[in-house]
């Protein structure tokens, strides 16, 4: 009869499952949206790359390399000059965010730590990308990058 109360009364904890929060996805959503990584270019400030990152899990990556994306007061200006947008899904456990791009153009694990709603900095710790038909192992960098929340397209 002892055994019989002992697995009543440790029934109800087999049934409870993990939150998002316990399996380190806490995090996630603050992703979501779009993220200008900035260089400056004189007395510009200017987007050199931009992420955007939906609820459903996927991304576009989009880089610019005509350097004319302006950016100002949290806007993006000459959004439509993008040059390349590649398509993926991404993960965000514990301290990492993980990005897959479709058709296996490159697998990226980011170190992250927001510094607000509006800032992340970010540093990757693993990757790879396909250079001429062969998976290249990048070289993990050493300094943090900041990017910035885009609050609207102009």
């Amino acid at each position: 009869m002892k055994k019989f109360f002992l697995m009543l009364a440790i029934l109800p904890f087999v049934f409870i499952s993990c939150s998002k929060d316990d399996n380190g996805d806490g995090n996630s959503e603050k992703f979501i949206g779009l993220w200008a990584l900035l260089d400056y270019y004189y007395d510009e400030l200017l987007v050199d790359e931009m992420w955007e990152f939906k609820e459903d899990g996927t991304f576009i990556y989009m880089d610019d390399s005509r350097d004319n994306i302006e950016f100002k007061d949290g806007c993006v200006y000459n959004y439509g000059s993008f040059r390349q947008k590649v398509a993926g899904t991404y993960s965000v456990k514990g301290d990492i965010i993980t990005l897959k791009a479709k058709d296996e153009l490159f697998y990226l694990e980011f170190e992250y730590d927001f510094y607000d709603d509006d800032q992340i900095k970010i540093h990757q710790v693993y990757g790879w990308e396909v250079e001429d038909g062969e998976k290249v192992e990048v070289e993990p960098e050493e300094e943090f990058i900041i990017i910035h929340r885009v609050k609207k397209l102009m």
